[in-house]
């Protein structure tokens, strides 16, 4: 007999680190799905462009991914989503968002409703609430009156330590400020460690450890 012919076929083992990269690029490839339609529509350039509040996020099942277990734990509507994608966007596919350099001729000057803003070193586009609001179609008072609850410090998504955005400098406008992950999250994400506390001066503990055992 040839135990080869009988052998079951080998199968390659995904880690929860691949399974989350590959759902977190299908969300980046929903994203940029919506950005495409959306500056078609905003600029008028494809009539026959989708809307882009009807291009759904990907289905991703629970127990597929650290990504996907996120997102089912703390039941993740589509807004709260696509601020996540879009605060994940600059660090693994900062790429992404570089349509928004797009220049404005009228003004030569980007674009104020894209909002955006540079960083010290990463010379991308690093996304603010004014992105966040542009993408989910928030043009007029109405919409951003709508939204406004999505961006309060007691909303999940940074009370639960996911996403962090500060109030912005000094008389600068609500929504100017950053939208990041906050680095704990992030770590947990990539690598699959437990979530630390940030220890500073509002947070005084000091982690310790020791060789020693219980007995």
């Amino acid at each position: 007999m040839d135990m080869k012919k009988t052998l079951p076929p080998k199968t390659l083992e995904v880690s929860n680190q691949d399974r989350t990269a590959i759902d977190v690029r299908a969300d980046f490839a929903w994203l940029s799905a919506v950005i495409d339609a959306l500056m078609k529509a905003y600029f008028q350039t494809d009539a026959a462009a989708p809307d882009p509040a009807t291009i759904a996020p990907p289905v991703l099942r629970p127990g597929g991914s650290r990504y996907a277990d996120i997102l089912h734990r703390h039941k993740v509507q589509r807004a709260e989503r696509l601020l996540l994608v879009l605060a994940l966007v600059p660090h693994l596919c900062p790429q992404l968002l570089d349509i928004f350099f797009h220049k404005n001729q009228n003004t030569d000057r980007g674009f104020t409703e894209f909002g955006g803003v540079k960083g010290v070193n990463h010379s991308g586009f690093i996304p603010t609430g004014e992105t966040a609001l542009f993408l989910l179609g928030a043009h007029d008072v109405e919409g951003r009156v709508r939204l406004a609850e999505l961006f309060q410090p007691e909303h999940y998504l940074y009370h639960e330590g996911i996403l962090r955005f500060q109030p912005p400098a000094p008389d600068e406008p609500l929504w100017s400020a950053p939208l990041h992950p906050e680095p704990n999250f992030l770590r947990h994400l990539l690598t699959g460690e437990e979530q630390k506390p940030d220890y500073s001066a509002i947070f005084p503990a000091k982690r310790i450890t020791t060789l020693m055992r219980w007995s």
